[in-house]
């Protein structure tokens, strides 16, 4: 990984699981659900390698073709159900708050569905936009989400970076043409290409222009 020129960004567009919270128990609990209900042969780990993209195309990676609604819904909620076991990461509430009255923009572009994601974050005001797949936006590594993001709040591509903790993320802030911070906390592996590493949430506030 080269380490590029640090720039300064106006906006910040996260990713959420494994950047802005840690829900892998989370996930790991709704997998086993869906594994025993639907007597499902991959584990966890074969699931969890794919954390980035739709779920229903991580089912489709895994070889799964059959009750894909069904297996979603199960999934949803249990991972609903056991809210309790995600947390934020340390200093990411100190931070958003920092940025939030320093009139940053601030936006959340996710693969996990909109519902789950709105009530995540239902304590945390600080987003301006929310951005899951959906039928007329295509999940990461496809650019839709991002470029969709930056459409609707009338951003800058130069003053913005996304914020991610996967190679899924890497491209398609690539394809979106944008900046990429790697959160070095996360789920994924450094993916391949130029940007620049963080390894605490308030790392970026040395990103910001104020």
């Amino acid at each position: 990984m080269k380490k590029i020129i640090k720039k300064k960004y106006k906006n910040l567009i996260f990713d959420l699981d494994g950047v802005i919270i840690d829900s892998k128990e989370n996930m790991r609990v709704s997998w086993q659900a869906v594994q025993k209900k639907f007597l499902l042969m991959q584990e966890f780990d074969d699931y969890f390698i794919l954390i980035g993209r739709p779920f229903k195309e991580i089912l489709k990676k895994l070889g799964i073709k059959h009750k894909l609604e069904e297996i979603e819904e199960e999934y949803k909620t249990t991972s609903e159900k056991n809210f309790n076991l995600i947390n934020l990461y340390p200093n990411v509430l100190e931070t958003l708050k920092f940025f939030s009255e320093n009139s940053i923009v601030m936006a959340i572009v996710t693969s996990k569905d909109k519902d789950r994601t709105k009530k995540i974050l239902a304590d945390y005001d600080f987003f301006k936009l929310i951005v899951s797949p959906s039928e007329n936006l295509k999940g990461k590594p496809n650019p839709d989400q991002i470029i969709f993001t930056m459409d609707y709040l009338n951003l800058n591509s130069e003053d913005c970076v996304y914020i991610g903790d996967t190679s899924v993320d890497a491209i398609a802030a690539k394809a979106s043409n944008i900046d990429f911070l790697y959160a070095g906390w996360g789920y994924g592996p450094k993916p391949e290409g130029e940007f620049n590493l963080i390894n605490n949430f308030a790392d970026l506030k040395s990103y910001i222009h104020l």
